[in-house]
């Protein structure tokens, strides 16, 4: 089994848990695509700067308004043989919304409502929410409501948990990691017909905001786990259109060798509420089948997560009709 946490605090996840997580629990065996550039050391004009720094703003933005909206989430995990063979497909269909703690309500995280699997609905599904809610006011520590909520939301497939990458977004952009990313700018495109600026990133030392435990042999586990990818940046708002991220794994006795463990596309869209939201989020895992060459490792695909989201309404207008739960106490 792989234990991946991805944080948007600065906490450890065994002492507590913070306000975004990802966990990934999957028997991984399958080819790696090959990393995004690194962008090339340099100096950054102050035009593009300040254009970086109306994109971070941006991502802040997206994460204040992104707690009060709600959508219908379809997620499709399918798992892989070592041959590359499709072994598994799983489609649910959920409400997400996002989850307050009651124990400290600044404290929030993705809390997905199943309403089907594989098309056949799921029976009793607002009694069931009305107990998940009692027992998460059971619950002994902020840490362990929120596991709780996690638990729930990834019920339908649960050896597979994917959190926070709805919710908390580009990594290169968050003020708690500047000094961790390399950015450069690297040309210019367009997606549905805007204009963006591509940026370039790599990540070049450790952030706090990101824990991962992938389950790796151990050569690969203690080796740095780094990002690095993309950004596509509306050229008029600077909001963010499109990101591909890869996580690798720098070898502790090779720190040239860079093995692709897990691979992300992310793609928003507008919305009547003055962000882009996620249209679609695309998450691939890799593992490590057994050998080396050249300096490369095998690593194939095993699992990918395809999730794509209908229109977002305010979460305090249209929660009660889809959940009938009301919101926990502020």
């Amino acid at each position: 089994m792989i234990n991946v946490v991805q944080f948007g605090g600065r906490l450890n996840f065994r002492r507590s848990l913070s306000a975004a997580s990802f966990l990934f629990a999957i028997v991984v065996l399958g080819s790696a695509p090959a990393l995004a550039q690194a962008p090339a050391p340099a100096s950054q004009s102050k035009e593009a700067l300040a254009f970086l720094e109306r994109a971070r703003e941006g991502v802040q933005l997206y994460i204040d308004t992104f707690k009060d909206l709600t959508a219908e989430e379809t997620t499709t995990v399918e798992t892989f043989s070592l041959r590359g063979a499709l072994q598994d497909k799983t489609t649910v269909v959920s409400t997400l919304v996002v989850y307050r703690a009651q124990q400290k309500p600044s404290v929030f995280a993705e809390y997905r409502v199943a309403e089907s699997v594989d098309g056949h609905g799921i029976k009793d599904r607002e009694q069931r929410v009305i107990k998940v809610w009692e027992r998460l006011a059971k619950a002994h520590s902020v840490e362990d409501e929120l596991q709780r909520i996690t638990d729930e939301g990834n019920r339908q497939h649960p050896y597979m948990k994917a959190e926070g990458f709805t919710l908390f977004q580009a990594p290169a952009l968050r003020p708690e990691c500047r000094s961790a990313f390399r950015l450069a700018e690297t040309g210019a495109e367009q997606i549905a017909g805007r204009k963006t600026r591509v940026f370039g990133y790599v990540q070049t030392e450790p952030c706090a905001l990101f824990t991962y435990q992938l389950g790796l042999p151990l050569w690969l586990e203690e080796g740095r786990k780094l990002h690095r990818g993309q950004l596509w940046l509306d050229a008029d708002t600077a909001q963010l259109l499109r990101e591909e991220r890869d996580l690798f794994v720098e070898l502790a006795s090779q720190p040239k060798v860079q093995v692709s463990v897990m691979h992300w596309v992310f793609e928003y869209a507008p919305s009547p509420f003055g962000v882009l939201v996620p249209s679609a989020i695309l998450m691939e895992s890799y593992r490590y089948a057994g050998g080396v060459f050249n300096d490369i490792a095998d690593m194939r695909l095993s699992a990918r997560v395809t999730r794509r989201y209908g229109p977002f309404s305010r979460f305090e207008v249209k929660v009660e009709q889809k959940v009938t739960v009301p919101e926990p106490p502020q």
